[in-house]
């Protein structure tokens, strides 16, 4: 498909309390999302150490760089707007602003820390678009690693807007710590979901409560339980799932102790089986007293919610700019992105050399060639320059691809990684090309899928040394 001229793209970044969601998506002529690519990974911010409760472990930040990091390759060769939100694991956080600082200096980015109610208000701004209820009310339950959100309301008004702390992996590492079930746990975490519930109860009382909107990841892969078991439909277009059928997956899911059985289980997520139960814990009691009798199932939650938001207030700027409807072409859309991505790592020179050529080997790059630009530097000109390398890297699959798509892409190639001397004998600094940046003057969509894939190798490749 063509780029319209006009057409605008939009990233939005999730740091949930259990894995980071990205998306890549521009808004139709028909107000509907298209997503051009995304990516999702298993984070845990929420599990704090024993240790240090209420902090973000420094291994779970460095962790999270990583994945930001190669996450921002992936959405840099469209050129979009931004925006990344984290939720309750950095809103409770007692390092939030380390955290903040951490990847504004690893990433050059800033992050937006979103109150509950500012995420409920953006869910339910993605479940409204999926859904289109008409003049109908819904009621919007989100699912969260660390907080679930509900939102009563239509498109007019949000009537009901609550956030608690309640979170699959918030309950998992109070009540189930090695993810097997007790008759312990399962009579604490219900206690305690009971309570936290209360007040949501009776506020909701007054409403119509029999169905409800459930997205996120836990409500997909309860969805996707039910699916297995032949037990969803479909009404409206939309996927739903009547509560005694819930029920059913609930008492399977219960029954299987250890994350080992619930990985038996016909269509379980590999990566949630360690905490599905406390989701599945979590959504019988909401169902259970909110008298709940079908559940639909939103693709659309706080991303979507955030990508809409972003357009509509575009839409809003340009109107105000220029008196109409039309959106023009923004002559400075295209932001400046680094040409290379580094690190300074505390090591020898030699040493690093070896540990980028050892992590390169790992990702599947072979160093087709080494230039020593010191030694060079001092026999065509005599002069003095410090310990300064370019490693040549391929990676023969990516490298075919690349050419069979772009049959004169071999200009650009290999992958250069340089790595030079900043402190004689004890400080480097490591550099790996960025390949989004590489292709922008390539208008190949083949290839640019080619380059964030090879850029988040590079990302691993520089984070491992």
């Amino acid at each position: 498909m063509g780029k319209n001229k006009n057409q605008k793209y939009y990233a939005a970044l999730d740091l949930g309390s259990n894995s980071f969601h990205m998306i890549v998506a521009e808004i139709t002529r028909r107000d509907h999302l298209h997503v051009l690519t995304r990516r999702k990974e298993i984070v845990r911010l929420a599990e704090h150490d024993l240790a240090t409760p209420g902090y973000i472990p420094q291994s779970k930040i460095d962790y999270a760089l990583d994945v930001i990091c190669r996450m921002r390759a992936s959405w840099s060769f469209y050129y979009p707007q931004i925006k990344i939100v984290a939720t309750s694991a950095v809103r409770e956080a007692k390092n939030s602003d380390e955290f903040l600082k951490a990847v504004k200096d690893r990433c050059g980015l800033d992050i937006e820390i979103l109150s509950g109610e500012r995420e409920a208000e953006l869910i339910f701004k993605g479940v409204l678009r999926y859904i289109r209820p008409g003049e109908g009310h819904i009621l919007s339950v989100d699912l969260g690693g660390g907080s679930t959100e509900f939102v009563y309301g239509d498109y007019n008004k949000m009537e009901y807007v609550a956030s608690v702390p309640l979170g699959a992996v918030r309950l998992t590492k109070k009540y189930f710590p090695d993810y097997v079930i007790t008759y312990e746990g399962l009579y604490k975490a219900r206690n305690e979901i009971d309570r936290i519930l209360d007040p949501v109860v009776d506020s909701l009382s007054k409403y119509d409560t029999s169905r409800i909107v459930a997205s996120s990841g836990t409500a997909y892969s309860l969805y996707n339980l039910v699916k297995a078991a032949k037990h969803y439909s479909w009404k409206d277009h939309i996927q739903y799932f009547s509560a005694d059928d819930f029920r059913k997956i609930r008492d399977t899911v219960l029954f299987a102790r250890t994350p080992d059985e619930r990985l038996k289980i016909p269509g379980m997520e590999p990566k949630r089986a360690d905490i599905i139960m406390s989701g599945a814990l979590i959504y019988d009691r909401i169902l259970e007293r909110l008298k709940v009798s079908e559940v639909y199932y939103s693709d659309y939650s706080l991303r979507e919610g955030v990508i809409f938001e972003m357009f509509e207030n575009q839409i809003a700027d340009k109107r105000n700019q220029n008196g109409s409807d039309i959106i023009k072409p923004d002559k400075n859309e295209r932001k400046y992105v680094s040409y290379h991505n580094s690190k300074v790592v505390e090591m020898e020179f030699t040493a690093v050399i070896e540990k980028a050529t050892e992590e390169l080997k790992k990702e599947g790059f072979g160093v087709l060639t080494e230039i020593d630009v010191k030694d060079t530097l001092k026999k065509k000109l005599d002069v003095d320059f410090r310990k300064y390398k370019i490693l040549g890297a391929c990676n023969p699959p990516f490298a075919y691809k690349a050419l069979s798509s772009e049959e004169s892409i071999g200009v650009l190639l290999p992958c250069n990684v340089v790595v030079q001397e900043t402190e004689p004998g004890k400080q480097c600094k490591v550099s790996v090309v960025n390949p989004m940046t590489s292709m922008q003057a390539v208008n190949n969509p083949e290839l640019a899928a080619v380059a964030a894939e090879v850029s988040e190798k590079l990302s691993r490749v520089l984070a491992g040394i």
